[in-house]
């Protein structure tokens, strides 16, 4: 059709209209898709890196991690093309919205802690998402973030281990993944080391988001509410234990992390239906009541003034004063005033006026008991956040939960990769929020004790790595072999399954790479032979036929992509098939005299009848 013609294709489909942001390896355009006639992100190697075949491999590896990928919060891929030997692009869902530490360095703020609160939920939950679909980030940070309304976006996926392994190249390998680290402006401690990242590195990535979206919660209102103060305090001990320099002390996953936000949440904010709209509006008296009856009010005062000296604004007394003005206003009778006002004497008390004296001062006492439990937040009792303490003397870690509130109880022994004698942890875990009082356990390591290589088969990284950790493993380095199990899927282990190794052991994968080759010796077959060996290969085979009149009907002339090519599982090969057409008939000749049956017949042996 003459229509098909004009149709653009590959990369001439998406013209770049104006340039939309750029890292060391690629730029991010704004371009139009001619086809669908929308705007789109076009992502693509950097003109000036066209010769660099490291530059193009990294770049080639991002684009296959993220279109593997579908998860929520992460923009779609639309369309890639290209690869290590040509210039590699990915066209996704256009977001042109800024990132976190954009807003950091615009000077935004934000307009609440929950708000906060909630996007730390999103970011973890689309990481949880990401990492269960097998693939690690790697590259996660603020300036990959991007917040457009009520939505967060995460961008900017790195390689997978897996994309950028070459086993005839281990020089080109280590080069790659030194130039991507050294590209990261948030790389893990681990990572600047020339590690690969793992699942624990995309953690310590959420942990410099918090970092960036805490500055703006404290750039939001002068005086927040106490609820606030908590929330925030919260979040940021949650920080802290994400960017721990060891990864074996961070959240081992973002199923972890979201649990730990879920019971935030609960000890900051009470339930959303018994919220007060603002603590403000309240009662002067009311405050005065609850200040006097409840000391934890002192407290919170307290806090609240903490993080005014913190911010580096000056305490504005107005509101205590306000309160304790009200509450002398109470406590003193008024007296007359004017011209010829005199004192009045004061009379002896009678048993009866004493006893109406202490029915109302208990009345006033329930009063206030009732207005406290009305007007307190439920939860609002100070809650103790268990502190980290592994790898500290016995002694020095009760001082440090003492020291927070909580009570020590007891020691038990375990095997841990720290050295013996030393706590590797508590029970209930750090982070934990409990109330002040309750008592915690002293995990006391052993030394590093053996533990059995748990079966991996099957599971995918993420789950991998979970049950590594439960097992008090860890996980080693990841390689990928073609095949037809699904992508991500761990194949084996080194060690085995079974076999004994000292705890915190890191153990290797083989994973699938979900990439299949495509078998060699197919032409020259017959094409249901082939295709059965297709579909055992995990591809599936289209047919197309040729006339010929040199092979017979069913002969496969032509494989393509060709023998060896390397195909996402299910993917498709285009089989050519011969279809046997007889030779045309030779002309008759136009010189010469025309052969005659007499003739014929002197060339025809003739039988010899037997005597």
């Amino acid at each position: 059709m003459n229509g098909d013609a004009s149709i653009p294709r590959g990369r001439e489909r998406y013209p770049a209209l104006r340039p939309l942001g750029a890292d060391a390896f690629s730029i991010t355009s704004v371009a139009r898709d001619r086809l669908l006639d929308r705007d789109v992100a076009l992502t693509e190697l950097r003109p000036e890196l066209a010769a660099d075949a490291v530059a193009a491999r990294i770049v080639a590896a991002r684009i296959a991690s993220a279109a593997d990928l579908s998860v929520p919060g992460v923009p779609e891929v639309f369309d890639h093309g290209g690869g290590r030997a040509a210039r590699p692009w990915v066209v996704t869902a256009l977001v042109a919205a800024p990132s976190v530490q954009d807003l950091v360095a615009d000077g935004r703020s934000a307009r609440d802690a929950e708000e906060l609160l909630a996007v730390a939920r999103t970011l973890a939950e689309t990481m949880r998402e990401v990492n269960a679909g097998g693939v690690v980030h790697g590259a996660l940070g603020p300036d990959i973030v991007l917040l457009e309304g009520a939505r967060t976006w995460v961008t900017g996926l790195g390689p997978q281990p897996w994309e950028l392994l070459s086993p005839s190249d281990p020089a080109g390998t280590a080069e790659a993944w030194s130039r991507f680290t050294a590209s990261l402006r948030f790389a893990s401690p681990e990572q600047a080391a020339g590690e690969a990242p793992g699942r624990r590195s995309d953690v310590y990535g959420f942990g410099r988001v918090l970092e960036s979206l805490l500055v703006l919660g404290e750039r939001g209102e002068d005086v927040p509410p106490v609820a606030a103060v908590r929330l925030l305090g919260s979040l940021q001990r949650l920080r802290e234990s994400c960017v721990d320099p060891t990864p074996a002390r961070r959240p081992a996953s973002f199923a972890a992390v979201l649990g730990e936000l879920e019971r935030i949440e609960a000890a900051a904010l009470p339930p959303r239906e018994s919220r007060p709209e603002d603590v403000s509006a309240w009662p002067t008296a009311a405050l005065a009541t609850i200040t006097t009856v409840h000391p934890q009010a002192d407290a919170d005062a307290v806090a609240t003034e903490r993080i005014r000296t913190v911010r580096g604004r000056p305490a504005t007394p107005a509101t205590a004063t306000a309160t304790a003005g009200a509450a002398r206003s109470a406590r003193s009778p008024k007296r007359a005033s004017g011209p010829g006002s005199r004192p009045r004497p004061r009379r002896p008390w009678s048993p009866a006026a004493r006893l109406v004296v202490a029915g109302a001062a208990v009345l006033v006492v329930t009063a206030a008991v009732v207005a406290h439990a009305l007007l307190v937040p439920a939860g609002s009792a100070p809650d103790v956040v268990v502190p980290q303490v592994a790898g500290k003397t016995v002694e020095e870690a009760a001082r440090t939960l003492t020291a927070s509130g909580a009570v020590v109880a007891g020691q038990h022994p375990t095997a841990s990769s720290y050295g013996a004698g030393l706590v590797s942890g508590t029970d209930p875990g750090p982070g934990t929020s409990i109330s002040a009082g309750q008592t915690v356990a002293l995990l006391v390591s052993t030394g590093p004790g053996e533990t059995p290589v748990p079966q991996l088969a099957g599971l995918d990284v993420a789950g991998a790595r979970d049950a590594l950790a439960a097992s008090g493993l860890t996980l080693g380095a990841i390689s990928a072999r073609d095949g037809v199990d699904r992508a991500g899927a761990v194949l084996g282990t080194a060690p085995s399954f079974g076999a004994r190794v000292p705890e915190g052991t890191a153990i290797d994968l083989m994973i699938a790479s979900g990439r299949v080759r495509v078998p060699a010796g197919l032409t020259g077959q017959a094409s249901q032979p082939v295709i059965d060996a297709l579909a055992a290969a995990g591809l599936h085979a289209q047919t197309v036929t040729q006339d010929t009149s040199e092979y017979l009907t069913g002969v496969v002339l032509r494989v393509e992509p060709g023998e060896g090519a390397r195909l996402a599982l299910g993917g498709i090969v285009t089989l050519t098939v011969a279809r046997y057409v007889p030779p045309p008939a030779p002309p008759p000749p136009t010189d010469g005299p025309v052969p005659t049956p007499s003739a014929t017949a002197d060339r025809t042996p003739v039988p010899v009848a037997t005597p």
